[in-house]
């Protein structure tokens, strides 16, 4: 099982300071984050030229690339025309997987039915590009727990659609993330993985969010993961930590990669 971390964590940081850190603290790859505002390790619209130095740079760390994130304001034109430039980037340093969520789409079913809208046509798109996007249920959006990302499924229809499984953001809409999973798995292309304090909306403190802290089952969730075959990723997403000094950030990072593995050998799934 390879297990990553979003360079998310390291927003005011340069990419060559996550990736070292990253590197140094054991994970096998990265979500590289392409966020406007917050972390923008990846520049979009350089061209393939720019693509294939930043797929060096990190090949030269020793780390792989499993996705990137771009998590813009999806209801707005901006935001989808960042999407699509993330498709072309992943393209261009051949990268399977894109990430977004329903941002900006209310938890309704006009907002969940103009989503979809969205997401087919970006969907079409990156079927041409030969990458799939990754949605991931984000409370207070659109898509935001198992019966809703079932139905983003269904209604968009392509097959290069799957979803990034948020297991505190499903714990968070007062669902089982071990039974979501289940429900899910046959869609899951990728897993971030963090823990919560409690099932309250906002989440917490960075410190909270380090698997092991807070009192989800993080561990039991993996166990449901290994039964239902999940062959993807599991990564770390740790957010608000992005002022952090890099030795603070790496303190996080390398903590929730030591819990992982042992919690991966507890059950067997190496």
């Amino acid at each position: 099982m390879k297990i990553g971390c979003n360079t998310l964590i390291y927003g005011r940081c340069d990419l060559a300071i996550a990736l070292q850190h990253i590197a140094w603290s054991g994970y096998d790859g990265i979500e590289l984050a392409a966020i406007k505002g917050v972390a923008e390790h990846a520049h979009l619209g350089q061209g393939s030229e720019y693509a294939r130095r930043l797929r060096r740079q990190i090949q030269d760390s020793g780390l792989e690339v499993f996705h990137i994130g771009i998590h813009p304001q999806l209801s707005e034109s901006e935001g989808q025309d960042r999407v699509r430039k993330g498709m072309e980037l992943a393209n261009d340093m051949e990268v399977p997987l894109v990430l977004l969520a329903t941002m900006g789409y209310p938890p309704t079913a006009e907002g969940l039915e103009d989503a979809c809208e969205t997401l087919s046509g970006l969907a079409i798109r990156a079927r041409t590009l030969g990458v799939k996007l990754a949605v991931k249920p984000h409370v207070g959006t659109a898509v935001f727990n198992t019966a809703s990302s079932l139905a983003m499924i269904h209604k968009v229809g392509e097959p290069n659609i799957g979803l990034d499984f948020d297991v505190s953001h499903i714990y968070r809409a007062n669902e089982s993330p071990a039974d979501s999973f289940c429900a899910l798995s046959a869609h899951v292309l990728t897993v971030r993985v963090r823990d919560a304090n409690s099932r309250d909306p906002q989440i917490g403190p960075p410190e909270t969010q380090v698997p092991g802290r807070g009192v989800m089952d993080i561990e039991g969730i993996l166990l449901t993961m290994k039964k239902s075959r999940y062959r993807g990723d599991i990564s770390l997403d740790i957010v608000g930590a992005g002022d952090y000094p890099p030795d603070r950030a790496m303190a996080l990072i390398a903590e929730t990669r030591g819990y992982l593995r042992c919690a991966l050998h507890s059950i067997s799934w190496e």
